[in-house]
């Protein structure tokens, strides 16, 4: 998951993977080792086919969640109206499941967007400059991306347990640790004083990292955040 965040090339991508499996211990018990070599297949068509989910699903009945990082790669595509890439993924993904089975969703959205994610309105928290505001106003991936989280409630059948993310900033720095968690920030509830304390940046590793955290915690403890937002970024 963080091995690609920080690679400036192929080369250092696959060392970096390479170097992540070294270190990984397999859970008992294994499956029996490949007689060659395994090939990740990805693009940024893919995640935005139905299937790509329902085929993994019906495949694979182990899988019991998806992690799903969505992002825009250039200022051109953040400011095109025509720019729907988190919808467009986020319907894959529920219609990927309806035509499978459900499973449980954690998705990497944008800072951006504020309150539940069941009514996600375009918002920006009071850590960033006034002018944010303006940016989040004049660039229309903004509200693609709060139409996104609502889509979560809007198509949700089956029903789908979810928690999206909104980092901050991105950084390709090496994780920190030293980053703060928001629950729902809001219009009615802006945390003020944390956010004072807050940076409006945070590293690509950082948020993978807390994504996986939340991922691995008890059961009871992940029922607790469904349907909630999680803001993120850096301590100062």
């Amino acid at each position: 998951m963080t091995a690609l965040c920080r690679a400036t090339d192929d080369d250092g991508a696959l060392t970096r993977m390479r170097e992540v499996l070294d270190e990984t211990e397999i859970t008992d018990p294994p499956r029996p080792p490949s007689d060659g070599p395994g090939k990740l297949k990805a693009s940024n068509r893919n995640i935005l086919e139905a299937n790509t989910y329902a085929d993994l699903l019906a495949a694979d009945e182990t899988i019991d969640g998806l992690c799903c990082f969505v992002g825009t790669t250039s200022s051109r595509q953040a400011m095109s109206p025509f720019t729907r890439l988190y919808t467009d993924t986020i319907r894959a993904i529920l219609d990927g499941m309806a035509e499978s089975r459900p499973v449980e969703v954690l998705y990497h959205s944008s800072v951006g967007a504020g309150g539940e994610p069941a009514n996600a309105y375009v918002y920006w928290p009071d850590n960033y400059p006034s002018m944010s505001w303006a940016i989040a106003w004049i660039a229309p991936v903004f509200r693609n991306v709060a139409r996104s989280e609502r889509l979560f409630e809007e198509q949700n059948q089956p029903h789908t347990d979810y928690i999206t993310f909104r980092p901050g900033s991105l950084k390709d720095h090496s994780a920190e640790g030293n980053y703060h968690v928001l629950v729902d920030l809001s219009k009615k509830c802006p945390f003020k004083a944390e956010l004072s304390e807050m940076k409006t940046s945070i590293g690509r590793e950082d948020v993978a990292n807390e994504m996986l955290r939340v991922a691995t915690l008890p059961e009871q403890d992940r029922k607790a955040l469904y349907g909630s937002s999680l803001y993120l970024a850096d301590r100062k």
